[in-house]
């Protein structure tokens, strides 16, 4: 099926809809200029791709596109994880597309997030049925913490919170979470006193259901005639993730290492194309977890460089993390007030741990803690500051992993590069000749 769109652009929304009873099968939405002839599967494969059709980038598809980080930190007096301790665990839920998510049903008052926790680490009866919650409010756009009404239930061996958001300003239909906005869910709550013998590790996750389609799409009027509506419960269902930790096993969320090959005949002979790469597949669905006796991951240190480097070999920055634990998610922005900064042609040449962030626009370096809580970012060649005595540089080092969540704390560290100065002192040399 071709669609003609008119030149000067535009929305245009359409249903496209597909299913398989089984065996391999793949589905593209693709679009070229002009009126053209429709792509043939010829020769055992289909056309080269970029030559004529392409396949119409995410920037041109109007939808919804949601996140979700999820963070603890100790309510004061506590500092780590023990009988009755108290502590928040703070949502942040965005909708980076372009169009607005739905609840998944309009009874529910908007989208809905779900706080899964350890039923055995709560107070249980007779703080039932809030079983140690004691707060929550929501927040959005950064405006003022409201406290919401929640509902809880017991499932297996989970307690679940459900809290309903939707955004500030008005949408259609009511009740949504506009594309840009950010939401803040806080959850403060205590833990048992004491914790039931054998438990060691504090775990909770949150999961944001709704619909990223406008739900009135699956229904009558605007269903062919003759075609059997289809309802959906959601369209939308999103885990948290924790920012602190670098996630090596894919659970949910973006599949892990998913793409296609350029030449789709064959599996064997096309160039492949990552859509979602197997590191941030895996590191985008983590839950938070904290070992009894510990707190949630503070802020890194910065260990090195010292504030003066030499460029004649290259610069590592480096540091350490708590908990002392493998796996500690670390990233570090490198700035200048050399000329142009750190710009991304010269971040692409540092390779290793350091790559561009096309959307903040810095270079950064992703790395994890070993089992001692140090990091390493990869060595660096850098220019010598043009100021002699001024430090030009500065690492930027924080708590966040590959999805793009924001990480906090954080701590800088300033340095200067120059070449090394040999110096020549006067002296007197005693010598005889034979």
């Amino acid at each position: 099926m071709t669609i003609a769109f008119p030149k000067e652009g535009g929305l245009f929304p359409f249903q496209l809809a597909t299913y398989a009873t089984g065996g391999s099968h793949g589905l593209e939405l693709i679009w070229a200029d002009g009126s053209r002839a429709l792509p043939t599967f010829a020769g055992g494969a289909w056309p080269a791709p970029g030559i004529v059709w392409t396949l119409v980038p995410r920037t041109s598809i109007l939808a919804a596109n949601v996140s979700a980080s999820l963070r603890a930190t100790m309510l004061a007096p506590n500092t780590a994880i023990a009988d009755g301790a108290t502590l928040r665990l703070t949502a942040t839920i965005l909708n980076r597309g372009t169009a607005d998510a739905y609840p998944g049903n309009p009874l529910d008052g908007g989208l809905l997030y779900r706080l899964a926790l350890p039923l055995a680490a709560l107070p249980g009866a007779p703080a039932l049925p809030a079983d140690g919650i004691t707060a929550a409010t929501v927040s959005i756009n950064g405006g003022a913490p409201t406290p919401v009404a929640f509902t809880t239930a017991t499932i297996g061996t989970n307690f679940v919170v459900t809290i309903p958001f939707k955004s500030s300003t008005p949408t259609f239909p009511a009740n949504g979470f506009k594309a840009s906005d950010r939401a803040t869910i806080a959850v403060d709550l205590a833990l048992a006193n004491p914790l039931p013998p054998g438990f060691t590790q504090f775990q909770a996750q949150g999961i944001v259901t709704g619909h990223t389609t406008d739900p009135v799409v699956f229904g009558a009027p605007n269903i062919p005639i003759g075609t059997t509506p289809v309802a959906p419960a959601i369209t939308l269902a999103v885990q948290t993730n924790d920012p602190s930790f670098r996630g090596i096993s894919d659970r949910g969320n973006a599949p892990s290492g998913f793409g296609f090959r350029t030449d789709e005949s064959g599996v064997a002979t096309g160039t492949a194309v990552a859509l979602v790469s197997d590191a941030l597949g895996r590191d985008d669905d983590d839950p938070i977890s904290i070992a009894v006796g510990q707190g949630p991951a503070g802020a890194p240190t910065i260990a090195a460089p010292a504030p003066l480097v030499s460029t004649v070999v290259g610069t590592r920055i480096s540091g350490s993390s708590t908990p002392t634990a493998a796996q500690n998610a670390i990233r570090v922005e490198l700035t200048s007030t050399n000329g142009a900064g750190v710009t991304q042609s010269q971040c692409a040449a540092f390779g290793g741990s350091w790559s561009w962030d096309a959307t903040a626009g810095i270079c950064a370096c992703a790395v994890s803690s070993d089992a001692t809580g140090a990091w390493n970012c990869s060595t660096v060649n850098l220019p010598d500051c043009q100021s002699p005595g001024a430090a030009c540089f500065t690492a930027t080092a924080s708590i966040a992993d590959l999805t793009g969540s924001a990480g906090l704390p954080a701590v800088a560290s300033d340095f200067e590069t120059r070449p090394p100065v040999a110096t020549i002192s006067s002296g007197i040399v005693n010598s005889h000749v034979v």
